[in-house]
């Protein structure tokens, strides 16, 4: 009797366990439906470094496979075109022209004001996946002339930041110029020319209803840096130039401004036509290679393994053109870290960020485009999972600032200056810096105190100003054309909403929100 009892109270336990685990598994497919799922962003942080390049060989047997992988899934090369959008005579055969600033590009605001080089939104690149015929099972190869076209590295951040992953997203090594070169020659391919042909009839792709609402994992807050985050954490304090700080920004311009203080240089910030010049508070500004007229470059050709013209171009001229190694890449990689505070030299800033992998790192250029090579780089060959495009950049950055030129489109070269000025030439300049003291701001060289009226816009500024938070900041009204002046006043441009009182991270709220066409 006690056994039969025993039997049915253990087949009911049964019972009762599987019915649970049948109700788990239930619930962890409705928590894996693809709005949920997009928010797993553990895939792309177990991505291995290297991960997001396919080799030459690979591809190859790929086109040979009729354009399929061992596995069965299609895939499509895409042929990324430089900015201006030149579609190349021949390619490798079966890829097709692709315009990032056409499909991943889009004029956005983050709540301030709208920049028009940000993230395309998910609906325009819906229409992308749709118009190129990518579903599921696609793996997409990224190629172009050569790997010195930056427009891959944003075409990778960009279609990463709507949630690929490197299964489905990769980068040829090498590009067209490895392919049909050095690998062809290295491997005895004597019919090398046969993969080579006009780019492919976009018109002949059958289209999909694919959206990225149903890719695995969603990289929106991970990848991309808006620009209240940036300022959050400059207000915060939260930089230091040598990257040590609980989070690092690095600017990726040359920095070919000389800035100086009692007639000394101290530093050398990026050049541009907005009303602040100078470096964002605490960031660090990479420093690769001393030039001739003074300053340092940061091309990212440098991280190639690859001969370069001389004629600052950094045309490849020799060599295989792949990646360097990372040992190679950070033997040769600096930033200007500050010395006293008031000086910067260039240095190493590896040791610090060793430290921490993990740490938050944030790559600007003057737009968000040329510094995607670099974010590449760090994250993908490196390793720094936690490395983000602020997009927007330094053309946002400098918009928001007390002083903003009056006739912009009639001076494109206009730069804020103080002190003494040589019209003929930017490099003899002598750009004494402002920063902001806590209560007002001054002069670098102590005599003199510049004047910003700052009380009329005063609410604006408290929060969104970018003045008081950039170093070595240069302001004046000054112009480029001889006995021009550029009058520079207090902060009323008209793509300014001031009413706003948001937290400046607008377009990544609306991206999360997507839930496709």
């Amino acid at each position: 009797m006690f056994t039969k009892i025993y039997t049915k109270s253990l087949v009911l336990l049964k019972l009762v366990l599987v019915t649970a685990l049948v109700t788990l598994a239930f619930a962890a497919c409705k928590k894996q439906s693809p709005d949920a799922a997009q928010n797993n962003t553990a895939v792309i942080q177990a991505e291995k470094p290297g991960s997001a390049l396919i080799e030459a060989d690979v591809l190859k047997k790929y086109i040979d496979n009729g354009y399929k992988t061992d596995d069965g899934k299609k895939v499509l090369i895409l042929h990324v075109t430089l900015q201006n959008g030149t579609v190349p005579e021949t390619t490798i055969k079966g890829a097709y022209p692709f315009s990032q600033e056409e499909y991943l590009m889009e004029k956005r605001s983050d709540g301030v004001a709208p920049n028009g080089a940000m993230v395309a939104s998910g609906a325009k690149v819906d229409k992308f996946l749709s118009k190129y015929g990518v579903d599921k099972d696609t793996v997409i190869v990224l190629t172009s002339h050569d790997l010195t076209n930056q427009m891959i590295y944003r075409t990778f951040w960009a279609l990463k930041y709507w949630g690929f992953t490197n299964d489905n997203l990769k980068v040829l090594n090498g590009a067209n110029y490895y392919f049909f070169n050095q690998f062809a020659k290295d491997n005895n391919i004597a019919n090398i020319d046969t993969y080579k042909a006009a780019p492919a009839d976009i018109a002949s792709i059958k289209p999909t209803t694919f959206s990225v609402k149903d890719l695995p994992a969603n990289n929106i807050d991970l990848l991309r840096a808006p620009f209240g985050e940036v300022l959050e954490y400059v207000k915060a304090g939260k930089l230091k130039s040598d990257a040590s700080g609980e989070v690092a920004v690095f600017s990726t311009i040359d920095a070919k401004i000389p800035v100086k203080s009692n007639g000394e240089v101290v530093t050398y910030t990026i050049y541009n036509n907005n009303a602040v010049d100078g470096r964002i508070k605490g960031a660090t500004q990479f420093a690769f290679e001393p030039i001739e007229q003074g300053g340092y470059a940061t091309h990212w050709a440098m991280y190639l393994d690859a001969e370069l013209s001389k004629d600052g171009k950094y045309t490849i001229t020799g060599g295989k053109g792949t990646f360097k190694t990372p040992e190679q890449i950070k033997g040769f990689v600096k930033g200007f870290t500050e010395n006293d505070g008031k000086t910067t030299n260039p240095s190493s800033f590896f040791a610090n960020l060793d430290k921490d992998p993990n740490k938050r790192l944030m790559f600007h250029c003057y737009t968000g485009r040329t510094t995607a090579p670099h974010w590449f780089i760090f994250r993908e060959i490196l390793g720094y999972k936690n490395a983000a495009i602020y997009d927007g950049s330094w053309q946002e950055w400098s918009s928001y600032s007390v002083y903003y030129p009056q006739d912009a489109a009639n001076a494109p070269y206009a730069r804020v200056l103080v002190g003494e000025d040589d019209p003929n030439t930017y490099d003899n300049q002598n750009t004494d810096y402002i920063y902001y003291n806590g209560e007002k701001f001054v002069l670098s060289d102590g005599k003199t105190e510049p004047s910003l009226e700052r009380e009329e816009i005063k609410n604006f500024l408290d929060k969104w100003d970018v003045t008081k938070y950039t170093d070595f900041a240069t302001l004046g009204v000054e112009s480029y054309y001889e006995d021009e002046e550029v009058t520079f006043y207090p902060l009323s441009n008209g793509n300014i909403d001031t009413l706003y009182i948001g937290d400046g991270k607008e377009i990544n709220k609306e991206d999360k929100e997507y839930k496709g066409m």
